[in-house]
């Protein structure tokens, strides 16, 4: 697959501008083709991103080129012109990511995480023919080994033990996903079992290099005040420093405490916050009626935003509740929309995370306690 790369011309003119902002773009997507494909751009589809040193420093230096040529535009609209404030943004908050946060280096689910390894694109929607999903699915896979080398060439020695362990259960259950759903999804065929085989292969052996990683894992997970209120101004465009910010956070604390304060006293009066939680925690689905609880959960909230014209929805669909795949089984719930440019399989998915069956008793029941019905609706 060729997407055109970026041209040196200096490109000034409003009538430029689509140019530049689609090349942006595609530059992104290039870098990290899940996101194209979670968009609904099927040329990525197949397509495993390179996470090597020398694709990382191609990209910043791809970067450093495309925003003087966002900026130099002029004339634009109002519309564009907010189009470009968030497309700089985006640009600036990544070479942040990989040069000041050094994120290919210092953060494992860089790898493990909802990126590069997932492969749900392929059979969640019916977007193409099976024999054409399978066939890149089969594509996909077979990049997971370069992929993964990278990965093992890139992580630092010592890396910040939490970080450490949520991507070992990533990677646990990206195993986990393509040895069950993947493999049934295969239908019998062999070129694509023999991919699968292959695949899960390298995820194992991925999630055996990270365990070994544990031996010197440290607690160095924080990233400074300088860092903080640097990733504060490009991923957010918010310019506080720590004190203005530390008395933002307090008074929110403040104002929070006491509203929860109030609404304690209405579940639980003279009781306190506490026991008042532990109400709420009672009033949990069980294991079998979550999806159905949440489903209905889901319509209801709809009713009430669509009753009181709180926001306009963009189509009368409904999102299907579905359990977590096993690959992103350390959320609680999520939602998975259709991209923008999908045209075909157009059907969102709202995820939340049921308890396994190899789970105790006790871990199923603190967990439908987090995931009680306060706390769902919330979510």
């Amino acid at each position: 697959m060729t997407v055109p790369a970026f041209s040196p011309a200096s490109l000034r003119s409003v009538r430029d501008w689509a140019t530049i902002e689609r090349e942006a773009i595609d530059g992104f997507f290039r870098f990290s083709p899940t996101h194209g494909r979670a968009v609904g751009d099927h040329r990525f589809d197949g397509v495993v991103g390179d996470p090597s040193r020398t694709a990382i420093q191609a990209r910043v230096a791809e970067i450093d080129r495309q925003l003087p040529a966002i900026e130099a535009v002029d004339g634009l609209d109002r519309d564009q012109a907010i189009d470009r404030r968030a497309l700089a943004a985006h640009l600036q908050a990544a070479r942040f990511e990989l040069t000041e946060l050094r994120l290919p280096f210092r953060e494992p689910m860089f790898y493990a995480g909802e990126g590069e390894l997932d492969v749900s694109f392929y059979l969640k929607r019916p977007y193409a023919p099976l024999g054409d999903r399978l066939a890149a699915l089969r594509r996909h896979l077979l990049g997971y080994g370069g992929y993964l080398e990278a990965a093992r060439d890139n992580l630092e020695v010592a890396l910040p033990r939490p970080n450490l362990e949520i991507a070992i259960e990533a990677v646990d259950g990206q195993t986990e996903y393509l040895e069950g759903e993947v493999l049934a999804a295969a239908a019998g065929d062999p070129e694509t079992l023999k991919a699968i085989e292959g695949a899960a292969a390298q995820t194992r052996d991925f999630a055996g290099f990270l365990k070994g990683r544990r031996a010197t894992a440290n607690d160095e997970y924080a990233i400074g005040e300088a860092r903080f209120l640097r990733l504060l101004g490009v991923r957010e465009l918010v310019q506080l420093n720590l004190s203005e910010l530390e008395r933002m956070v307090r008074a929110d604390i403040e104002r929070n405490r006491a509203a929860a304060e109030a609404a304690a006293e209405q579940i639980a009066p003279g009781e306190g916050v506490r026991a008042a939680v532990a109400r709420l925690e009672d009033h949990h689905p069980t294991a079998s009626s979550i999806i159905g609880d949440v489903t209905g959960m889901l319509d209801r909230l709809r009713t009430f935003i669509l009753e009181r014209e709180v926001v306009t929805l963009p189509s009368n669909g409904r999102c299907l509740v579905r359990p977590t795949p096993s690959y992103a089984a350390y959320i609680s719930a999520a939602m998975d929309s259709a991209g923008p440019l999908e045209t075909v399989a157009t059907d969102s998915y709202y995820y939340v995370t049921v308890p396994g069956a190899d789970w105790s008793e006790s871990k199923s029941e603190e967990w439908l306690r987090y995931l009680n019905y306060a706390t769902l609706q919330g979510t």
